[in-house]
């Protein structure tokens, strides 16, 4: 990670920019739309698309809400490159900016934005801040360059609502297996609440999460588990977590939420724990 006081550079072959309002319901059609031409270029690959995704959301995320203050009359400015052996994204916004010491601050990191930096930092090969802050790019060497991340299974959804999680209970404990591959916001959010009301309603412990089916956590579905954590304490129920990709078990040494969170590899040895 890097930090420069200077105006954003322009690299490469513009494949695609946009502006768009301080509005976060623009944000996931917009990650959407880049990962499509990222796909289109052949510059990832299918089982890739998920992480960007969620890469994409986490920057404009911060530019909307930490940069511009969701501001209606400021704007975000987004550009996707391509270089011979790179291919990039550059968003930028209308903010004040910050000091980079921000980026040392281990406090900083328990913070959604926080998060979500080391959270791009982890996905990307480089991740860099220019004009004080208000402008980060997102670098990864292009298909061919580097060996593909490990990922979960492909999750293809109908236009009908899927499943996000089921919970069930025996006497051995609480599983709840989530069903979604990428958790973002609203699937994390309905996921979450189901689980807190079965907590509420007296869930047998342990409680099992089973995110085999996972294939990436954004910022806020990881704040969300911590959240779920503190409820189950609250009830006396002990929280164990089971089958995460390497992508995730990654992350979760990175952030030490395995400090925080009982993991365990699969399910059987989660429940006979």
């Amino acid at each position: 990670m890097s930090f420069d006081s200077s105006l954003t550079a322009v690299r490469g072959e513009t494949l695609f920019q946009t502006r768009i309002a301080s509005d976060l319901s623009l944000k996931t059609p917009l990650s959407i739309r880049l990962a499509s031409v990222l796909l289109e270029n052949d510059l990832i690959s299918r089982d890739q698309r998920d992480k960007y995704e969620v890469c994409f959301e986490e920057a404009l995320k911060n530019a909307i809400v930490h940069g511009n203050q969701q501001d209606a009359g400021r704007s975000v400015a987004v550009r996707l490159f391509r270089e011979e052996v790179e291919w990039g994204v550059t968003v930028e916004d209308e903010g004040s900016g910050f000091s980079p010491d921000v980026l040392d601050e281990p406090s900083e990191l328990w913070e959604e934005s926080g998060r979500g930096i080391r959270l791009m930092e982890h996905i990307v090969d480089r991740l860099e801040y220019q004009n004080g802050g208000r402008s980060v790019t997102l670098t990864v060497r292009r298909v061919g360059e580097k060996k593909a991340l490990i990922h979960g299974d492909d999750f293809v959804e109908s236009g009908e609502d899927p499943e996000v999680v089921r919970v069930t209970q025996g006497t051995g404990g609480t599983v709840a297996t989530l069903f979604t591959g990428n958790l973002i916001e609203e699937r994390a959010d309905a996921a979450v609440d189901a689980i807190l009301h079965s907590v509420r309603e007296g869930a047998v412990s342990p409680l099992v999460l089973d995110l085999s089916r996972v294939t990436f956590l954004s910022s806020h579905a990881i704040g969300r588990l911590v959240a779920l954590s503190k409820a189950c304490i609250q009830h006396s129920l002990e929280l164990r977590l089971c089958g995460l990709n390497d992508e995730l078990s990654e992350i979760f040494q990175t952030m030490n939420l395995n400090v925080l969170f009982d993991v365990y590899e699969s399910l059987e040895l989660a429940i006979g724990a």
